[in-house]
């Protein structure tokens, strides 16, 4: 048994020693970074990496072009407006009506240094917004750094396992955490990290009446926005939309990111939109902490400028160049985005075949599609000794329990895994199933 690692297990175990940590499939995934460059220096092998949610493909030239002729133009020496350039302050809301199918006011179209910080300004002005309300819910499986924030504000964290849930039951899920008046906010992402389930418009407008009802910040994650290749989105201002809860309520900020749609990860801008009736509600609370008591200028006056005082200005003409050639049909974002899908529908394929599970793998009464991410599992492991095992095959992934997840397994991410490294990853399972036979695991 265990005689087939492509790393001898002495080097695994001292990687592990020098980094001191104690539970391998728990650590988060800068730590199993830092392990797997320790490995690969002593043993020369490369891993097959599914950690870490990198963007694998290029970024979009029109991007880059538009950054070196605005610090050419001189822009590195202003500071950026906290509000956002309004070239980009215009493709963004050209942007939101194009691929959503919702209109709002260029007021509330704001960058920030990634969508990480946009959800931690809204965490921090939604435990403002309401005496006594500190509570986020997050609906889970979800990405581990926003339950960071929260407790990092001090707030406190709620979860729900939305596979649990999903249709009919959802309405009755939400209520039974929200019914005791302390949630000042939600959050998920959809498509979602790590499972890729996707909401669907009526579990969508499930949220939106309890957000009316209890008067609640949404919070909708589009790191992975119009990326579900099961519906064919227009982004060009007809249906078939990116489904939203803004579809049916404006108590939602959206968080759209260019990391992973746009290859544009090293640039740190996102979005943050705020519709215009949560832009304009007043909440008296909030003066005594940001100076104003509108919702919009308590965020950007307040959260967003205490914070950074703006985003990179040559960033911000660089998204506005992608959002624009997108709005105008020039550069057709899904089209290189599909390349997940493909990547995901090898591996997935490859893992069965060596006799690992999919984890979540339907979205209520329909297969899941295949996009940046998706769960495995191997019969006889937990999620966390089954990181620790494939270590010493050379194949790095995440322990779902990370994620909030209630289900045990991995989440593995396909931006490391171009098509020509498949075959490596087929000899490695192989291995594994050879080294721990199904039919030998209780």
């Amino acid at each position: 048994m265990n005689q087939h690692t492509p790393i001898p297990r002495t080097i695994v175990q001292a990687a592990i020693q020098k980094t001191g940590l104690t539970n391998v499939g728990g650590a988060s995934i800068r730590e199993i970074r830092r392990l797997i460059d320790l490995i690969e220096a002593e043993s020369g092998v490369r891993f097959l990496r599914m950690e870490m949610g990198i963007p694998g493909l290029a970024p979009p030239v029109i991007g880059v072009e538009a950054e070196r002729a605005a610090l050419a133009a001189g822009v590195a020496q202003h500071y950026p407006p906290v509000a956002g350039v309004p070239e980009l302050k215009r493709e963004v809301s050209r942007f939101v009506r194009n691929v959503i199918g919702v209109s709002v006011s260029e007021e509330g179209c704001l960058p920030t240094v990634g969508t990480l910080q946009g959800s931690m300004a809204a965490f921090l002005v939604a435990g403002h917004m309401h005496p006594g309300r500190r509570t986020v819910l997050f609906l889970d499986p979800g990405f581990p750094v926003h339950a960071l924030q929260a407790r990092m504000l001090g707030l406190e964290v709620r979860r729900l396992d939305i596979a649990d849930s999903r249709g009919p039951a959802l309405a009755a899920a939400l209520e039974a955490h929200l019914a005791d008046g302390s949630v000042c906010a939600l959050l998920y992402s959809n498509p979602n990290n790590p499972t890729w389930m996707c909401l669907n418009d009526q579990e969508l407008a499930v949220i939106a009446a309890a957000a009316d009802r209890h008067d609640l910040l949404v919070l909708e994650d589009f790191a992975y926005i119009a990326m579900d290749t099961r519906t064919p989105y227009r982004i060009d201002g007809n249906a078939p939309f990116q489904p939203s809860v803004l579809h049916h309520s404006d108590r939602a900020l959206l968080l759209i990111s260019s990391s992973k749609a746009f290859s544009y990860a090293g640039q740190r801008v996102g979005m943050l939109v705020v519709p215009d009736g949560q832009y304009n509600r007043h909440y008296p609370e909030l003066i005594g902490w940001f100076g104003h008591e509108r919702f919009g200028a308590a965020l950007t006056l307040g959260a967003l400028y205490g914070f950074s005082a703006g985003v990179s200005h040559s960033a911000q003409y660089g998204l506005a160049a992608i959002l624009k050639a997108v709005n105008e049909g020039e550069y057709r974002f899904l089209d290189t985005a599909d390349e997940y899908r493909r990547r995901a529908s090898e591996a997935k394929r490859i893992f069965v075949r060596h006799g690992f599970n999919i984890v979540y793998d339907t979205d209520v009464d329909q297969p899941l599609g295949d996009g940046f991410y998706f769960t495995i599992a191997y019969p006889g492991f937990t999620g966390e000794a089954l990181v620790a095992e494939l270590f010493n095959y050379g194949i790095s992934a995440i322990a779902l329990s990370s994620t909030g997840a209630r289900r045990e397994g991995l989440r593995a991410c396909v931006s490391f895994l171009p098509t020509e490294v498949m075959p490596e990853l087929d000899r490695r399972l192989a291995a594994f199933r050879a080294d721990h036979p199904v039919s030998n695991v209780p």
